[in-house]
């Protein structure tokens, strides 16, 4: 028994003590983004009343992608990727800092400022989410890299099932700023985490004088973009991912506004919501765990397919009890769409990784600003029900497409 436990390779893996300082830090800071979430949404439709408010706040939550992207994939592979991760968690837990003495010295009422935080915070996590993605590899084995993309999946999933339903109790018994301070704080201790991981020198990425030029720059940039456009595999992704995005948009925008415009209910109750979608992909991903299911594109379209006849299902509903039902198996169904982004971890060369991945991140969410500064607008204009019912639609169609992309359908572990 012993001896199966020292080969399992969860086990192998979390024996790491430089994966392990990683993967503390990431939960501690997944925690404070989930508070963060439920705050700011929660906070957004209190003071204003308003779909629309919480639709321009994801606007600006997204918008720095375009912005910054392309330029956060070259720094996470000419700069000290460990380096950039600190000081992004450092400026991030400054400025949820500064948004809670806002409140507490303000009374603050204007979304202004809420646009501006969110702004800031959203452009800071464009440079740590690629050099995050692209830190990996240097902690971890060529031959882990799968299991690692698993087990991350798996407890982030259960961080936001807990994360939730304590944000939503939280913001109920201690106010809104708790959210805020819990987040504050769970950025310090993150960049503390990944401070204590020791690297060997050849493991630092350094960039040269010459390299920070910028016409080096841009070349560097233009390097990654056309790494990903000219894999046929990483192509079909992005278009895959371009239309799906539109559907998981919309659906992990709405369940604030269901919840206090349509079902007139609390904060805990949005919580329970967004728990009951979590633990769908928590136990989903934890039984595509068990069977080692390989063929990562097939999984994925099946993934698209069902969603959207939930999503289908649940465009009929207006109670509470069937919501938490439905979201959850939204949240199982969706996990089929997760092994392909270990899959993906391995699949790009490690020195372009950083590029690659920002670039994706662009494309993919090339239309969320759109959908998010909308959204508030399409809910006071059609109602939640229609568009739930568009995005299931949209996901069928989605699958419909993945299933014709031969170079996406068979991709396989």
């Amino acid at each position: 028994m012993l001896k199966k436990m020292i080969h399992n390779p969860y086990t192998r893996l979390l024996s790491n003590p430089k994966y392990c300082l990683y993967f503390i830090s990431r939960i501690i800071s997944r925690l404070g983004d989930v508070a963060y979430k439920i705050g700011i949404s929660w906070y957004a439709l209190s003071v204003t009343g308003s779909a629309v408010a919480l639709g321009n706040t994801l606007f600006f939550t997204y918008l720095p992608q375009f912005i910054f992207g392309f330029f956060s994939g070259y720094v996470a592979d000419r700069f000290d990727r460990k380096k950039v991760m600190v000081v992004s968690d450092v400026i991030r837990g400054l400025l949820v800092l500064a948004l809670i003495l806002t409140m507490l010295l303000t009374n603050l009422k204007s979304m202004t400022v809420i646009y501006i935080i969110s702004f800031l915070l959203a452009s800071i996590r464009v440079f740590f989410s690629p050099a995050s993605m692209a830190f990996i590899p240097q902690i971890v084995p060529k031959n882990q890299l799968v299991t690692a993309g698993a087990i991350n999946s798996v407890s982030m999933d259960l961080v936001d099932i807990l994360g939730n339903a304590l944000a939503g109790l939280m913001i109920g018994l201690l106010g809104m700023t708790s959210a805020f301070v819990f987040d504050s704080f769970s950025f310090f201790m993150g960049a503390f985490l990944v401070a204590l991981i020791g690297q060997k020198a050849t493991d630092k990425l350094e960039v040269s004088q010459e390299s920070f030029s910028p016409k080096a720059v841009f070349l560097d940039i233009k390097e990654g973009i056309h790494y990903v456009f000219k894999d046929h595999f990483i192509r079909a992704f992005l278009i895959l991912l371009l239309f799906s995005n539109i559907s998981y948009g919309i659906m992990y925008t709405l369940p604030a506004i269901l919840v206090q415009n349509v079902l007139q209910m609390s904060a805990k109750a949005y919580g329970y919501i967004e728990t009951s979608l979590a633990l769908g992909m928590f136990i989903g991903v934890f039984l595509i765990g068990l069977v080692s299911l390989k063929k990562v594109g097939k999984l994925f379209i099946y993934g698209l397919f069902t969603s959207g006849l939930v999503l289908l299902a649940m465009a009929s509903s207006t109670h509470y009890l069937i919501y938490l039902v439905l979201f959850f198996a939204f949240g199982l169904c969706d996990a089929l769409t997760v092994p392909i982004y270990g899959y993906l971890q391995s699949y790009i060369q490690d020195d372009i990784k950083g590029r690659a991945f920002a670039t994706i991140d662009c494309v993919i969410m090339l239309a969320l600003p759109v959908i998010m500064l909308l959204i508030g607008h399409l809910v006071e204009w059609f109602g939640p029900s229609l568009l739930i019912g568009v995005s299931g639609l949209v996901l069928i169609g989605s699958g419909l497409m993945g299933w014709w992309m031969t170079a996406f359908r068979e991709a396989e572990l």
